[in-house]
């Protein structure tokens, strides 16, 4: 097979081999689709190993020679908040673009002698890194006429390169206890600062407020508005149809923004990234417009760098299109821009095959790419699962494993991305309590903190698995991190709840996802498919049928269907003041051109129980779904 297609696996449960089954076949299919597109359009074939060969070729070898991996600087305070606030030139920026670390922190009062220079910026990496970032450090110094020379008293211990001063102290380039103030790091992108935060909205996107001045501050602030607003499901399709209709509005007023003659001047490179980031997740369909930002960054003289290029491959990663990796690793290279470490693991990533992973890992190692303290979580990222398949034979608890790992890789391996494939893996093997213990150890040994994306691993398995005691469980554990739930949690708890034919759960889950503002598809849809098929439910008597003078019209016989006749007690999913709302709606007038009835019910809680967005229930959900499934036991 191809060694982008994932493999088969056999798991202890006949449900998870299944979909285990599913995914090869899907990886499959994927790839004859867009086997049949390169043919259609003249595309040469993919091969992996020529991809490997121009990485191999192209990627400069980076050395480590200077003491410590690192440089420290003194700046003025004007030189600090040109590095914290000027969009292109913040901290964060110039680490992106020099793949250097670069940390900067105030020290307290006393700890330098009187000068103008107080602030410290050290400077980690490989050389080339260190010199590009001085470089660029530098640059913005020669700007703003803050020119950095070192105070006369540290002298002594100062070598001067250009404007900088370089302190070669070794207690100078760590901070030590007692700070003067926060330590930025580059790493850190949520310390930027105006950095918007995701938020909800209940409007048109077009209602947005537009800066009434463009400056690269404030466009770059209205970029990641559109980019982190987030709009309820139900909201997107009352106000555009659907939501592809509000995520194509979104794209169209970032290109409108992009093309706007009075913004031309403030678009910065971030601003770039950030709407690419935005667009690469939606796969292929949106891949004309990420090509046509790309093209108008380039005519107003956007200065580029291979983070970009590296964000374009995302999108392929995601649909793991090996011929597409290639052509935009080609352009990469026609701007003059050289493959990095973080290429690389993209590269990783779109391949599934384990012995293709080593051989490129090989390489790796040659083009002295594993010096960097980066690629060790790089690497334990891509073979954590070979990691776990060999512990699968003598299985001793998640904490020997973890402690293997340590001494295999060093501390420090773990990441987000780590922790989610050992989730996902264990949930398959059905080690649920391990699932359990791998999160605490987590949150206690590390700073990673699991999102609602770690809860929603979980809970997946508990449903394929029919396992209600783990969702019960992963809720109250996320319940004390103080997660809250989304869309797709509620879907997944909704079809547990179905599959068990449980109908206290069912309603329980299904009251708190519409007033939460949560429905989903597959939740409206399978309530639309219970009231079609057991239309008794909206009557006073549990009859065999409903009173058709009530409905203006004869019903059919009430015969549930083969999905719902197992059900004990069938669920009652609305309130009794929608009765008459509902009724008309399956046997009225209106029964033909209506929403289902599943929609109907969720605007209904919409209706009748207005304000109640951010809404939460007194009584954990943990709680309530316990005490329903025990009632849900009673009737069994």
């Amino acid at each position: 097979g191809s060694v982008l297609e994932r493999p088969a696996v056999t798991y202890p449960s006949k449900r998870e081999t299944m979909h285990s089954q599913y995914r090869h076949l899907g990886s499959q299919y994927r790839q004859k689709r867009l086997d049949s597109y390169r043919t259609i359009t003249g595309s040469p074939p993919s091969d992996w190993r020529k991809i490997l060969h121009t990485l191999k070729h192209e990627t400069g070898r980076p050395t480590w020679k200077t003491p410590s991996h690192s440089k420290t600087l003194l700046v003025t305070d004007e030189v600090a908040d040109k590095l914290l606030y000027d969009v292109g030139r913040t901290i964060w920026d110039v680490g992106e673009k020099t793949e250097c670390h670069i940390a900067m922190w105030k020290p307290p009062a006393g700890a330098l002698a009187p000068s103008r220079y107080s602030t410290v910026v050290v400077l980690s990496g490989s050389d080339r890194a260190i010199h590009f970032a001085g470089a660029e450090i530098a640059a913005t110094t020669s700007r703003t006429e803050s020119y950095v020379v070192p105070p006369p008293e540290a002298a002594a211990h100062t070598s001067v390169s250009g404007s900088l001063a370089v302190p070669s102290s070794p207690a100078a380039e760590q901070p030590s206890g007692g700070l003067g103030g926060p330590i930025w790091s580059s790493d850190k992108t949520f310390q930027r600062p105006g950095r918007v935060p995701h938020f909800t909205i209940y409007d048109r996107y077009e209602d947005y407020p537009q800066p009434r001045q463009w400056t690269p501050r404030a466009l770059l602030a209205y970029i990641e508005a559109l980019t982190r607003v987030k709009m309820p499901r139900d909201t997107a399709v009352a106000l555009y149809g659907s939501v592809w209709n509000a995520e194509k509005a979104v794209l169209r007023l970032i290109k409108d923004v992009f093309y706007s003659e009075e913004a031309q001047s403030s678009l910065s490179t971030r601003a770039l990234k950030t709407a690419l980031r935005f667009i690469q997740p939606f796969g292929m369909i949106y891949r004309p417009s990420t090509r046509e930002l790309l093209k108008r960054a380039e005519d107003v003289g956007l200065p580029l760098d291979a983070e970009v290029f590296n964000i374009l491959q995302e999108g392929n990663v995601k649909v793991r299109d090996l011929r597409n990796f290639g052509v935009v690793l080609d352009r990469m290279l026609a701007a003059r821009f050289h493959p990095n470490l973080r290429t690389w693991d993209l590269f990783l990533r779109i391949i599934e095959d384990t012995a293709a992973h080593q051989q490129i890992i090989g390489e790796m190692e040659r083009c002295n790419l594993l010096n960097d303290p980066r690629a060790t979580r790089v690497v334990a990222t891509q073979l954590v699962l070979r990691d776990l398949a060999r512990a699968r034979g003598d299985w001793k608890g998640v904490r020997a494993f973890l402690a293997d790992q340590d001494t295999r890789y060093g501390r420090g391996w773990m990441t987000k991305t780590a922790m989610h494939t050992l989730l996902n893996e264990l949930g398959r093997l059905g080690k649920f309590a391990s699932c359990l213990e791998l999160i605490d150890e987590v949150v206690s040994q590390t700073a990673i903190k699991p999102n609602i994306t770690t809860l929603n691993i979980i809970l997946n398995h508990a449903r394929v698995q029919r396992e209600p005691a783990v969702a019960v469980a992963a809720l109250y554990r996320f319940h004390k991190l103080g997660v809250p739930l989304d869309e797709s949690s509620y879907t997944r708890l909704f079809g547990l709840a179905v599959q068990l034919r449980k109908p206290n759960a069912m309603g329980l889950i299904w009251r708190l996802a519409c007033l939460e503002h949560k429905v989903t598809w597959h939740m409206w849809k399978r309530v639309s498919d219970i009231y079609t098929s057991c239309p008794f439910l909206l009557s006073d008597e549990q009859g065999p049928t409903l009173d058709s003078s009530r409905g203006g019209g004869a019903s059919e016989p009430n015969r549930p269907r083969m999905a719902y006749h197992a059900l004990h007690a069938l669920p009652t999913l609305h309130e009794p003041c929608m009765v008459s709302d509902l009724l008309e709606g399956m046997l009225g007038e209106k029964r033909s051109s209506g929403p289902p009835p599943g929609v109907r019910i969720a605007q209904l809680y919409r209706k009748y129980f207005p304000g109640q967005r951010g809404w939460r229930p007194v009584t954990p959900l943990h709680t309530l779904l316990a005490e329903a499934l025990e009632a849900d036991h009673a009737l069994e």
